[in-house]
């Protein structure tokens, strides 16, 4: 398959039909150096279908054999975080994983309607809780990117596309039991997909890819152990961050990789305390006071009344 640029939409309805194997190629949902996802049309099922696929061949029959193994156990997890697997096969030496499409991709649901904290929070947790499943089978993403985390109608997140990164092709051993090197591989990949998630994260509440990278692998080759770039959350952002949450999402993409957190559950934990603690403050008058002055650093200046010896006002300055 050739390399096509990016597409919009709008150039994908008005350039030519194309197609690999029996798929018509529909737009180009996201690419990354490794990997890519395609909304096509499959005439065999009917309908609408997610195609994610490296963006090589394998090298030879060995590694297609190890890849397509590693990637038919993936069909069969049952998760309500994974998207289900239709179909795993290749053509022409290049393997591909066909999915069911169960939305719009967070990146575009992101732009269109934009993420609260809480929101933001929520979906990461659900990929998580996702992945932790397929970590604890044996199984990887190896490319978590926004566009493999999908929105369906009833605002719940799937994510497409284990396995599907070529880094990932095996030896044509699948079925062996794990050596030493393996497991601690596995272990590797497992703690690449935990960061990956909260570098996402970042994305989705600063409002810019992590270190000006589009490609979220790129980003985290520049964090330490590979690079030695920092990512904290900036202080100036689309929508006021309170600590706890700032704390979470710097916690994971941190410096030092014994200070991250160090499995897919340990960090959906801490967002869903974190979003039962926000929730609970809420309804906190007292607490929702003291966390918008830490945001915003004052007060609220408003012309006050005092009725029957109280201060009051018929407005929050906040919203």
């Amino acid at each position: 398959m050739p390399s096509h640029p990016s597409v919009t939409p709008a150039a994908a309805a008005a350039s030519p039909l194309r197609s690999f194997a029996r798929f018509e190629l529909r737009q180009l949902v996201g690419r990354s150096m490794t990997t890519m996802l395609w909304s096509v049309v499959d005439p065999q099922h009917g309908g609408a279908v997610l195609l994610a696929l490296p963006r090589s061949r394998a090298p030879d029959a060995d590694k297609l054999d190890g890849w397509l193994q590693a990637a038919r156990k993936t069909a069969r997890l049952e998760h309500p975080q994974l998207a289900k697997v239709i179909e795993v096969g290749h053509h022409e030496q290049w393997p591909y994983i066909v999915c069911e499409a169960v939305g719009v991709p967070l990146a575009e649901r992101f732009a269109a309607l934009g993420a609260g904290p809480q929101e933001a929070a929520r979906w990461i947790a659900e990929a998580l809780d996702g992945l932790a499943f397929a970590h604890d089978a044996g199984l990887l993403h190896g490319d978590l990117q926004p566009h493999f985390l999908q929105i369906g109608d009833d605002g719940r997140l799937r994510v497409v596309g284990l396995q599907v990164a070529p880094l990932l092709w095996g030896d044509g051993s699948a079925n062996a039991q794990m050596d030493t090197a393996q497991l601690q591989a596995q272990r590797r990949g497992a703690a690449r997909d935990v960061v990956a998630a909260g570098c996402v994260l970042h994305q989705l509440l600063a409002g810019a890819p992590p270190l000006d990278e589009a490609d979220i692998g790129r980003a985290i080759d520049r964090l330490p152990p590979q690079g030695r770039e920092i990512l904290r959350l900036p202080f100036t952002l689309p929508r006021p961050v309170a600590d706890g949450l700032r704390a979470i999402v710097n916690r994971a993409t941190d410096t030092d990789e014994r200070r991250r957190y160090q499995g897919a559950r340990s960090l959906a934990r801490a967002l869903l305390g974190w979003i039962e603690a926000d929730s609970a403050q809420d309804g906190d008058p007292h607490a929702r006071l003291l966390q918008r002055i830490a945001q915003h650093g004052v007060l609220p200046a408003l012309p006050f009344l005092v009725q029957n010896g109280r201060i009051v006002s018929g407005n929050d300055p906040w919203g």
